[in-house]
């Protein structure tokens, strides 16, 4: 879910609005694996190179330590590499959680192409582009790399039999929407946050308020001592600020 925090300020006698930094909680993803783990051996995207072993024995492998970085409304290309097992036919599925929701839709969803009779180290690759959605939600979200024996799988969930399954993390990045003062002017944590979120800044702060992303206001505060806002009402997601 993504939210965007609204931060009202007076400044020469005008009212300006600013958006100034993207705070997220954690998600909780589905499980995936592989019960005969023929592995993925290398990830290449938006800044992740990524070289695992070709004898690998687990059916997931967490990368989300490893960050692509891509602009909403941008393409890149995707390259996948995987150990075959043999002469047969590896299929590459990839799913971004563009929406931030902890749920990998259809529609978000990319076959990349396939394989056959690759060691994993031969140079052999799938690929093809992913386009990011220009409404993605900035900041960063899960990327699910799935390899499939005969067929492009189309379940991010659950246990496939030949293949194996990896996570990386997308950080999506977006215009800053301000034109009389900037992010600088204002301090504002912690991230992750919880139920408070506290804010100060070199301008005078007026009101805050929180929209979803259908543009209903969720929160409006004007009573915020020393900088405190109380944010426990707003669901677990991703908040623009």
């Amino acid at each position: 879910m993504e939210w965007r925090l609204e931060i009202t300020c007076v400044l020469s006698g005008e009212t300006s609005y600013s958006e100034i930094a993207t705070f997220t909680t954690v998600l909780t993803y589905c499980d995936a694996t592989s019960s005969s783990v023929e592995p993925i051996t290398r990830v290449v995207f938006a800044g992740i190179d990524n070289i695992s072993s070709p004898t690998s024995s687990a059916g997931y492998e967490d990368f989300t330590a490893y960050v692509a970085e891509v602009q909403a409304g941008g393409t890149y290309s995707f390259e996948a590499e995987g150990n075959t097992a043999g002469g047969f036919t590896n299929y590459f599925t990839v799913w971004v959680d563009w929406n931030n929701n902890g749920v990998f839709d259809t529609d978000e969803m990319y076959e990349i192409g396939s394989i056959q009779g690759s060691t994993g180290t031969d140079g052999q690759q799938a690929v093809n582009d992913i386009l990011v959605p220009v409404d993605a939600v900035f900041g960063n979200t899960r990327m699910r790399v799935r390899k499939n024996y005969n067929s492009s799988s189309t379940d991010p969930c659950g246990t496939n039999v030949f293949g194996q399954v990896e996570d990386y993390t997308v950080t999506v990045d977006g215009l800053v929407g301000t034109e009389d003062f900037s992010a600088t002017d204002f301090t504002y944590y912690p991230n992750p946050m919880g139920d408070v979120l506290y804010i100060t800044g070199n301008k005078d702060i007026q009101s805050i308020s929180a929209y979803n992303v259908l543009g209903q206001k969720v929160l409006h505060s004007k009573d915020f001592a020393n900088g405190k806002v109380d944010v426990s009402s707003l669901p677990t997601g991703a908040f623009m600020f």
